[in-house]
């Protein structure tokens, strides 16, 4: 399910922007004001985002952060409500591992030809392997700054 080039999908920036516009986290409230381009960027060029943040200092983290998974792309596993346990399709699951581990080395290799991979952190997050892409830095300002300046390279250097 991953395309393996790392060039740009069908849409424009433009179109990603407008969607990015629209999503909502499951309270309502929208995407942050600063990370709305990044997560445009980065799905423009194939990958799946599922949650962000611009990073705060009064809660949360105090970092930028974008959560990268290609679970919604995949059928839900099944609940059966007779013995109480949910069941996977393995294959599908097997493939989704796959298509989060191929976005990992994705970012990774993009981290390192843009100079940055001292700048991020990547994250596991739960047994699918899906990853979240953290720019830690000393301060709130820095952490921006480098979310900013990587995903723009991106848009600047990926045909």
């Amino acid at each position: 399910m991953v395309v393996e080039n790392l060039g740009r999908n069908m849409k424009s920036l433009e179109e990603y922007l407008k969607e990015v516009d629209h999503l909502a986290d499951g309270v309502g409230y929208g995407i942050e004001p600063f990370i709305k381009r990044p997560v445009a960027i980065l799905m423009s060029v194939g990958f799946p985002t599922v949650a962000s943040c611009e990073g705060h200092l009064d809660r949360g983290t105090p970092y930028p952060w974008i959560d990268i998974d290609h679970l919604p792309q995949f059928p839900r596993e099944i609940y059966d409500e007779e013995t109480s346990k949910i069941w996977y399709d393995k294959a599908a699951f097997k493939q989704l591992v796959k298509d989060n581990h191929a976005s990992r080395k994705r970012i990774e290799k993009l981290l390192k030809r843009a100079g940055y991979s001292k700048n991020f952190q990547i994250e596991r997050r739960g047994i699918h392997h899906a990853i979240i892409l953290c720019a830690v830095g000393s301060s709130l300002e820095g952490s921006r700054q480098w979310m900013t300046e990587f995903t723009e390279w991106i848009l600047n250097n990926l045909p």
